[in-house]
């Protein structure tokens, strides 16, 4: 997946990822801190963060494979993690 490529499939999971958080995580923006922010990390990516622990939110949640794909909660294959944290960085830092 090209960079830009790769910035743009980032950007809209990431839309879609807060669409989701929104309906589904009360206050979740307060409990996420930008500067730790690094999704390649089961503890500081976006559900760590809210839960503690990536694989510990998945299950509670009750999210699939697909889902976390398509909200940005996990890079896409060929997507790095460097650029899907990028994409939330500057989604949270727009709001």
């Amino acid at each position: 997946m090209r960079t830009s490529a790769a910035r743009q499939a980032a950007d809209q999971a990431v839309a879609r990822g807060i669409e989701w958080l929104e309906a589904n995580v009360p206050r979740w923006r307060a409990k996420i801190d930008r500067e730790t922010l690094d999704l390649a990390y089961p503890c500081k990516c976006v559900l760590g963060q809210l839960d503690g622990d990536f694989y510990e939110a998945v299950w509670r949640r009750k999210l699939d494979r697909e889902q976390v794909r398509a909200y940005g909660l996990v890079a896409a294959p060929g997507m790095p993690y460097s650029v899907l944290t990028a994409a939330w960085r500057r989604a949270l830092e727009a709001e």
